[in-house]
Parts: structure tokens; sequence; C-alpha cells
């Protein structure tokens, strides 16, 4: 079936709506909307999307629920995926069951639920595009055997804050690459004092990408970067030494 989506100026209604504290349109069992404003777009999906997805509906599901939205539109790109209007109208017709159940335990949805989860402005914070994006970032497309395919997918669904604050949220994880080469890194290399060590990580090729362009590096630069880095990485116990790690670095190149 095509997938449908919202008129751009329906949706900027609905966030200016919630934005001001009006959420009556906000049901517990179903989202009053304007039908006028809705059209099909060009993009397929499964016609049982929504039973499947309540079958994961608790925290603990994630992964599986990601899975399931991603397989669910193989079709989508990336610019569909950035694309408000088609997340908008499946949080609040197709997939509205199961965004009330997993973010509001089943109960009508607060102020605070609706802006977190409906109308967050980071797409790795709203409710269902984080799930899409997670997978699309981190799946090995090359892969056929679906354990290996979603090994680094699994993976990143371990750590929520890791996902969707750090390392979601930073502009390296807009280079699939650079993903898949740092968890690569974590998994193997890092057991003991995750915040801190993956924070500096992120910090550091932040950094990097002041004076290289790391979009045209692949997966394995990465990987190698951290590991010959290793030692400062595993002197950061804590969030907060993170930056003064990566200060100390900058003095021992200026004293070479």
């Amino acid at each position: 079936m095509l997938q449908y989506i919202f008129q751009k100026d329906y949706v900027a209604e609905l966030k200016k709506a919630a934005k001001e504290g009006n959420i009556s349109a906000y049901k517990k069992d179903a989202f009053e909307y304007n039908k006028d404003a809705a059209f099909p777009g060009n993009v397929e999906r499964d016609d049982d999307l929504l039973k499947k997805m309540l079958q994961y509906k608790n925290p603990s599901d994630d992964f599986q629920a990601a899975k399931t939205l991603f397989e669910a539109f193989p079709n989508l790109n990336r610019e569909q995926g950035s694309y408000e209007p088609f997340w908008a109208y499946l949080s609040h017709v197709d997939l509205y069951p199961y965004m009330v159940q997993r973010f509001c335990d089943g109960n009508a949805p607060t102020l605070a639920d609706v802006n977190n989860h409906w109308w967050h402005s980071n797409l790795m914070r709203n409710g269902l595009s984080n799930l899409w994006w997670s997978v699309k970032q981190s799946i090995l497309e090359e892969e056929t055997d679906p354990e290996k395919r979603y090994h680094y997918t699994e993976y990143l669904f371990k750590r929520l804050d890791f996902r969707q604050r750090r390392l979601g949220s930073s502009t390296l994880f807009r280079h699939k690459e650079a993903v898949i080469g740092i968890l690569k890194y974590l998994e193997e290399n890092v057991n003991d004092y995750f915040e801190g060590r993956s924070n500096f990580i992120i910090m550091y090729f932040n950094k990097q990408a002041t004076l290289k362009q790391l979009a045209a590096c692949d997966r394995q630069y990465f990987y190698d970067e951290l590991c010959r880095i290793k030692d400062d990485i595993n002197s950061v116990k804590v969030r907060e030494e993170a930056s003064d790690k990566l200060s100390s670095q900058d003095d021992i190149d200026d004293d070479e």
C-alpha cells in the first residue's frame, strides 16, 4: 500500500497548536485530524505495520520495533526519511496506538509527551524517526545473514542515551561509515566507563572534523584511528574527563 503523508502547512498548524499547549486532538484511542490534509505519497509499506509494531510496545523491545519499522519501508530513502510530514502522519494516524502504548503507557498523551515524542526537533529524539534512523545508520546492508546484518544495530540499541543523545545527536551520526567504525571499536574495546570513553570518542572526531574531511573516510579509518589512541581513550573514566584529555592531546601536539 502507499503511505499517506500530511501536507506541510497542516504539519505547521499541528506543531503550533502543541507549542501553545493545545493538545485536545490527542485522544487515548485515536488522533482527530483533518483528512483533507492527507494525501498518498510515493512510498510503499506493509499493510499490517500497526499490528506488528504493537508486539513491541515496551522499551526493552525497541530494537525489534526498529527492525519492523525499517523493514516495512524497504525503499524509503534518506531524503524521505528526513521529511517531517512523513513521520507526522505515521505517528498521528497509522501508528498512533503504538505511540500511545510505547510512550504514554496506554494513557492519553500529556503535553510533555506530545512535544517530546511527536514533535521533538531532533529526528533522533522523535518516537518513530529515531527508530528508523538508528537502523539506517548502523545496518550492514552488504550482509545477507540477518544476524550479521543487524549486528551493530542491536549493539546500538543497548544504550539509549548514547544512541539518542550522544552519538545520535552528533554530526558524526550523519556519516554511516563513522557510526559503524565507532560501534565496532566500542563493542570490541570498551566495557568499563562507557559514558566517559564514548563521549571522548565523539569529541575527538568532532575536533578532527575541523582539520580533515571525515565524510570521505571509511569505517576502517575510524576503527583504526581509535585503536591508535586507545591509551588516551582508556585513561578516561567519567564524562567530565573527556574534555581535559582532549586538551592534553593538544598540549602534546604543541610540544612535538
